[in-house]
């Protein structure tokens, strides 16, 4: 670890946005990181002020949607009905507090991509790094364009079925009565409207920047194995440096694993519960409308899920794949000590690269086929307390 504090870079933040440039816009956006370029007192000051009141904003809409569950819920479908957008809420609202808390840490991080041995150091490698780097930049948009579109459309579809009955968007607590005047009722909506849109960036922040460190850890993987494929040099020296960038990689990975492992748990745990509920709620419910909305929540709540499974699987995968990829370069033209060297990679590289939710669920395919399974399971109990 202080190998890595080391490098740090007074000048974090700015280097740190170039290898997720979508991601911290909307770090920025959410108020989360100060931008560097605010060198004002006041701004600074105004800046922190609007991080303040963001955090108060989604925690007063989390709070006030728990609260129903005390004061309003009477029935299982009432419980069915508020679950899922509770749950959703509490979690972002935690990511949130963790971004903006451990936000130094995020910029160390991202700050270690742009030093030894991580840096490109020729054509070949900044051709990979440019080619990670895009990619990770379009995931990152379409999977922001894909989420709060799916709010967007919960919302409408509440516009059209639910507006004209003055029934809110999601089931809430209020300290008046919102039907007692059309004012009332449209400033809540509008206040929750407003609050969802938020959350929903919040979540396409953490899940952006998972995602993003993931790439970048695949993007490693490649230019180690280029440098492997074109050994310059001293062929002892060069191997050295690669033996230690791999080493570096696993460390680096040790410290994602600890930006994300708890919240992941959570996340895996209660995203299942609510998915429950959401299926049990489309087979009793005769509302349309409510049907729709439960539909979208599963849809993404199960995309989000896969998104996370889908990159750590691929993180994986090519870490295991550093073995066959070595046999493919020119070994046999190495000296006996270097060949030595290079089976420590490979002994290295039978260890594969995971993100472990809550130290002991790895995130890959293998544990989204799990959570399906589970999934159908509590879905089934459901119906058997029925």
């Amino acid at each position: 670890m202080s190998n890595f504090r080391r490098h740090r870079s007074p000048s974090g933040m700015k280097i740190a946005m170039h290898a997720l440039r979508w991601t911290f816009r909307l770090f920025v956006a959410s108020g989360c990181f100060l931008p560097p370029t605010l060198k004002s007192p006041m701004k600074r000051l105004l800046y922190n002020l609007y991080t303040v009141f963001v955090t108060s904003y989604i925690w007063i809409f989390s709070v006030m949607e728990v609260m129903d569950i005390f004061y309003n819920v009477e029935t299982q479908e009432d419980l069915s009905d508020n679950l899922g957008p509770t749950v959703t809420a509490i979690i972002t609202s935690c990511k949130y507090m963790n971004l903006v808390l451990k936000r130094r840490s995020i910029i160390s991080l991202l700050d270690l991509l742009r030093n030894k041995p991580f840096l490109p150091e020729n054509a070949r490698e900044m051709e990979i790094y440019a080619r990670y780097d895009n990619l990770t930049e379009k995931i990152a948009k379409f999977y922001t364009i894909q989420n709060t579109s799916c709010v967007a459309g919960l919302i409408g579809i509440t516009m059209v079925t639910d507006f004209k009955f003055k029934k809110l968007a999601f089931r809430t607590w209020t300290p008046y009565d919102i039907t007692s005047s059309w004012l009332r009722f449209c400033l809540t909506y509008v206040y929750q409207c407003v609050g969802s849109m938020a959350l929903s960036v919040i979540i396409c922040i953490f899940d952006t920047l998972f995602a993003g460190l993931l790439l970048q850890i695949c993007c490693q993987l490649d230019i180690l194995v280029n440098r492997l494929h074109n050994i310059q040099g001293t062929e002892i020296e060069s191997l050295k440096r690669c033996v230690c960038h791999h080493n570096t990689i696993f460390r680096f990975v040790e410290l994602v694993n600890n930006l994300f492992s708890k919240m992941m748990s959570v996340q895996f745990v209660i995203s299942a519960v609510a998915i429950c509920f959401n299926i049990y709620q489309i087979t009793e419910s005769n509302v349309r409308s409510q049907i729709l909305k439960s539909i979208m929540f599963i849809i993404s709540a199960l995309i989000q899920a896969l998104y996370f499974c889908w990159f750590g699987d691929l993180t994986k995968m090519k870490s295991l794949d550093i073995s066959n990829r070595i046999y493919d370069s020119n070994w046999t033209d190495l000296s006996n000590d270097a060949k030595k060297m290079l089976v420590i990679i490979m002994a290295r590289s039978l260890t594969p690269i995971e993100i472990i939710s809550a130290y002991i669920l790895p995130v890959n395919l293998e544990s989204f086929k799990g959570l399906m399974k589970t999934i159908y399971s509590a879905y089934n109990m459901l119906l058997q307390t029925k």
